[in-house]
């Protein structure tokens, strides 16, 4: 599942629920699309006029998969 966003946000890794790589990609920003790490701390500033997306993936050894994600709030 895609989340979609407006605006200004800043997205920060505060934990990680797996044994395998996971990282976030964000589409249709201003300037900060690609993919960032799953680094716990690490932060981006996404900046969007229009909507953008961010899309969580994990890969278990066959290549990055969308994971399940829910908006919490």
């Amino acid at each position: 599942m895609t989340e979609t966003f407006r605006g200004r946000w800043k997205i920060t890794v505060i934990g990680k629920e797996a044994g395998f790589d996971q990282r976030f990609v964000i589409t249709g920003s201003d300037a900060s699309d690609g993919d960032y790490t799953d680094t716990i701390g690490s932060s981006v500033i996404v900046d969007g006029n229009a909507s953008w997306q961010i899309q969580i993936q994990h890969n278990d050894g066959s290549g990055w998969t969308d994971s399940l994600m829910r908006r919490t709030n």
